[in-house]
């Protein structure tokens, strides 16, 4: 998932063309941010946020967007579903921005998708949960679903003739999609996932795991 982050520099070519056609007569454009800053995904979103504010950053030093300065106002979803929606009220009804950013994990992502108003824009660089699809016209993301991140992981292990494996796997909704859209493909053709373990982002030890998993043939961790 550490990949995820380089893609929201892709920010600074796309937070112009978002919003050219912004008619507000300030000098200012309001662009909300929300991205999970803190909690579980914490360091993902800390870097998100130093990614699209040097992008904005960027686009102000150059003059803006048609003459006018973006006003980047940036709201922690704290890795929990309800931070988020009182940190989308918070812009959407204080604020009064049409315009949003985040989150890259994908469980906020969704709920602030769901109370998007006609008038209201989301774009998520990262949140890349199969879930998103569809669930607004008013919704755009720039990183592919899990189901084809899955998709792929398979393939370069049939590749490999890799027949009997063990899969290993992080529990957030992330990992747990991949993992999904995994074995999904690889065992359509009869192949068999010989064990399969579970642990918690906040797990200190494998050692039990680990023991369980140590006569496989091989162990795929998803994380």
């Amino acid at each position: 998932m550490k990949s995820k982050v380089k893609i929201i520099l892709v920010a600074m070519i796309v937070l112009p063309f978002m919003f050219w056609s912004c008619q507000d007569k300030q000098q200012i454009i309001k662009i909300g941010a929300i991205f999970s800053s803190t909690g579980v995904a914490g360091d993902y979103g800390k870097k998100s946020v130093e990614g699209i504010t040097l992008a904005a950053d960027l686009i102000n030093n150059k003059g803006g967007v048609n003459g006018k300065k973006i006003n980047l106002i940036i709201e922690d979803a704290k890795s929990s579903n309800k931070d988020a929606i009182s940190a989308y009220n918070k812009l959407v009804d204080f604020d009064r921005v049409h315009y949003i950013i985040g989150d890259v994990y994908s469980s906020t992502t969704k709920v602030i998708i769901e109370n998007l108003a006609k008038d209201e824009v989301l774009f998520a660089p990262g949140a890349s949960n199969p879930d998103l699809v569809n669930l607004s016209k008013n919704f755009l993301r720039n990183w592919t679903s899990d189901d084809f991140d899955g998709l792929a992981m398979s393939k370069i292990i049939q590749e490999n003739s890799i027949t009997t494996i063990s899969v290993l796997t992080q529990q957030n909704d992330y990992t747990m999609a991949l993992k999904n859209a995994f074995i999904k493909d690889y065992k359509a053709d009869g192949r068999t996932i010989s064990d399969e373990g579970l642990f918690t982002e906040e797990q200190k030890s494998y050692k039990e795991l680990l023991l369980r998993l140590k006569k496989k043939i091989l162990c795929l961790k998803i994380h």
